[in-house]
Formats: structure tokens, sequence, C-alpha cells
């Protein structure tokens, strides 16, 4: 007999109480940004890409002292955070103590600090440096810690000299911050090359042909404090998309730029989470090594595209499946609306198995039935029961089971059933119940080699009394 490959569904579905128990913690907590750079080097643009609105629009502004700018704001309309922006530190008429209040009374303390300047410079500006000094006096090793240097404007330094700058650039920085804290702790803090756009529209592509938004994306979460990790993970799940080697092109329904990931990216996000403590117990259900203890919740759009990234992160094959999955819970909804109007209800007595096949091309409908179906073995799975050991054998005269397709179809496929243990054993030996019945018909000459993929679970059936 033929074992398809199995896919197990529990574990993303696990996964959504314990996101929502860190969203429902971050949204009490403001995390903020500290912007360091002079007016003019493209702070705004670049955290209104990151966070996918205009956070540092003109005009919006809170002035906090004559040096400090405020804006507050939510991703999502759920999680709060705050950019302060500093670009009277690069004014080098006030004292150095006066820059030093302003920043303490203003900012006491932040999640991630960007230093930004023009890549395409060749020296560190004095005003840079008394920003630099300034900034050390106020928030010392800890504050550096959490810094990354940002290098705008990267499209405007030619190809051949790119690579260059952006080293020579950031040992000039790291040098400079290196005489007023351990030098260690400066040469840790990473840069990213970044290319705005003057038309506000998509992101320019730096020098090298590359996107830039997911290198600045990883880097901040790679320094941004434990706290605040939660909140930038989680606002900006829904932007994410994750990118496999075979991708030909992205969509999303954001009209934010989205966050394209790859497999060189997952290892850094990845690491980075297991490191927090924040997301310790989701770290532990994300890799089998507990299970949620609360129940599922709705399924919101931004747990899901948590979920969806977490599960990503940790090779789960069942990402690509979770809206079907979520789908199927409001098919299943809509059948047990109808059970008050016939004769019969059921239950789902079962876990979700996803199964996959993988049919062969042929050169028309008979030889298709020939390769696919009359040659085909039967396909063997086990179901997890939810019945107690007391109704298991009860109840195997009344189970049936079922399959959700793509195209949101559910039938009845004709099986043979046993019980193995704890577990029920199915048996299909019709191979065309895996066919979606509300797809369109198979051409009757050169059929493509084509996979199909149906959700079965069992259900215990009643005639109401």
């Amino acid at each position: 007999m033929t074992q398809l490959k199995e896919r197990s569904f529990e574990e993303p579905k696990q996964l959504i109480p314990e996101v929502k128990l860190l969203l429902d913690k971050a949204s009490t907590r403001n995390f903020t940004f500290l912007l360091v750079g002079r007016t003019g080097v493209g702070k705004s643009s670049t955290i209104n890409t990151l966070m996918g609105e205009k956070v540092a629009e003109v005009g919006k502004f809170r002035p906090v002292t004559k040096s400090i700018e405020e804006y507050k704001s939510k991703i999502e309309g759920i999680l709060p955070y705050t950019v302060f922006d500093t670009p009277g530190l690069a004014d080098n008429n006030e004292k150095d103590q006066e820059y030093i209040s302003f920043i303490k009374s203003a900012v006491p303390e932040s999640d991630s600090m960007w230093f930004i300047t023009i890549l395409g410079e060749s020296r560190v500006r004095d005003d840079e440096k008394n920003t630099i000094k300034a900034i050390s006096s106020a928030f010392g090793e800890q504050g550096w810690q959490k810094a990354i240097i940002v290098f705008t404007y990267a499209d405007k330094v030619d190809r051949k000299d790119y690579n260059n700058y952006l080293t020579e650039r950031t040992k000039l920085i790291q040098e400079e911050i290196a005489r007023y804290i351990n030098t260690d702790i400066a040469q840790q803090i990473p840069s990213v090359a970044v290319a705005n756009n003057p038309k506000g529209r998509k992101p320019l592509l730096t020098p090298d042909d590359k996107p830039w938004l997911n290198e600045l994306y990883t880097t901040v979460l790679k320094r941004i404090s434990d706290q605040a990790l939660p909140s930038i993970v989680l606002g900006t799940a829904p932007r994410v998309i994750p990118q496999d080697t075979n991708s030909q092109e992205v969509s999303s329904s954001s009209e934010a730029e989205p966050i394209l990931l790859d497999e060189r990216h997952k290892p850094q996000v990845r690491e980075r989470i297991e490191g927090s403590p924040e997301f310790e117990k989701v770290v532990k259900v994300a890799t089998g090594a507990a299970t949620a203890t609360k129940a599922l919740p709705a399924i919101a759009p931004i747990l899901l595209a948590g979920a969806k990234l977490l599960t990503w992160l940790w090779d789960s094959d069942s990402l690509k499946n979770l809206t079907l999955i979520q789908n199927l819970d409001l098919k299943i909804q809509e059948l047990n609306k109808l059970q008050d109007e016939d004769d019969w209800s059921f239950r789902i007595c079962s876990n979700y198995k996803p199964i996959s096949k993988t049919f062969k091309a042929a050169p028309n409908v008979e030889s298709f039935i020939e390769i696919n179906i009359e040659k085909a073995e039967p396909i063997v799975i086990n179901l997890d029961l939810t019945l107690s050991p007391d109704e298991r054998q009860d109840s195997l005269p009344y189970i049936a089971i079922m399959g959700f397709y793509p195209s949101k179809a559910v039938r009845s496929i004709v099986t043979n059933l046993s019980l193995v243990n704890e577990s029920l054993e199915v048996v299909i030996e019709d191979i065309l119940v895996l066919l979606d019945p509300d797809e369109q018909e198979l051409p009757t000459e050169n059929i493509p080699s084509f996979s199909t993929q149906v959700i079965l679970f069992a259900v215990d059936c009643r005639e109401n009394q």
C-alpha cells in the first residue's frame, strides 16, 4: 500500500492562542524608535517604509523640545509605538549638556536607535560627531547595544564603489562611536544601506540590484529590545511574505510595501526569536516541545499572519494551508447551522489530516485512468480520534470520512475503516475522490501532471431522535 505524505495541522492552530497572548501583552506596552541624524538624510522616509505607514509625515510631529520631535501611532490599530526624531542634535549651536538634558527628559529609554547618515559621504561630519557624543552621554553602551547604522541615498553611489563605501563608512562611524563606549560594542553595531524613492512609491533597489527592506527588517529585529520584539514581529507579520526558492511573483493585500523574506533571512529571524524570553512559550509550541493550554480564539488577521510567520520559521509544511483550515472552520459552521433543518447531525471526532497526491501526465483520458487510477495502490492514513476509549468502538458504525477541497467543497469519501490502538485507520481505494468536485473537467488529450490536496477528518454521524 502507498503511504502518502501526511501533514499535521495541529501545530499552527495551537500557535494562535499563544500568539494572542503575546499580542494582548504587547498591546499594553508602547515601544519606541529613536532616530538620530541631521535633517534631510531620509529619516522619515526610512521609518515610513519599515512601518508601512506615514509615521513621519510633515506636520504630524509634536515638538517635545526644540531638539526632539515625537509621533505616536498604532500598528494595525492595536500595537502602540512612538518615533522620536532628533534633528536638533546635529545643530552644534547648543551646548552638549543641553542636548543631553533634552534627550533624557523626552526619551528615558529607546527600544531601537537608528543612526542615520548618507552613504556617499567620505567622512564623519562635525555635526555627526557632536550627535554621537551627545547620544553616548545620554544612553551609554546600553543605548548603542540596541542601535543600527542606516545609510541612506545608496542609489546615488556607483555600483562599482557600493561595497567599498558600505564597508568603509561603517568602519568610520563605528570608530567614532568607539571613542565613547567599549570598542567591541561599537564594532558590533550593524549597518544597512537603503534607497528611498523620492516620489514616495516603491523603494528603489540598492546598487547591487537588491531590495533593502528585508535587510532593514532583519537588522532591526536583531537589535531591538526583547520587550519590543513581539510588537514589531506581530505588527509587521501581515506584510511579511516568505519566499520559496521557486517563487515567481508576490501579491499582498496590504498597500504597504511587502517584506520579502527568503531562506537566508529565516535563520536570522528564528535565532533572534528563540533568544527572546518573550517568545519562550511560542517557540516551545512551534518546535513541538509544548502544547498550547488555552482554547483557540477567533482567528483575527493579525493572529493568522503571526502564526503564518512563526510556522514558516520552523519549517512547518502547513504554512501554505492555514487559510484553507480557516475556511474549513467556516464551512463546518455553515453545515452545523443546517442540522436544525434536517434529520441528521454530526460532530467532528478526529484531527484534520491533509493528504496530497501528484497525478502523472497522460496523452488521453484512458491512459490517465490506467496510470493514476487503475494501477494506483490504496491510500492509507491514520486519524487521531478525539473520542474517549469507551466511545470509540460504539461510534465506529456511525463514523464517516469527510473531505474538504481547495474550492471549499465538502463531500463524504468512501473508505474502509478500522480501529488500530487509539487511531482510526482509513483506507481509500478510489483515488478519484482526491479530485476536487468543483474543479473544471480535465482535458481529453495531453493531460498535464498536476497535484491535488484534500483535508480529511472523521465525523460521528447520528440521526436526530
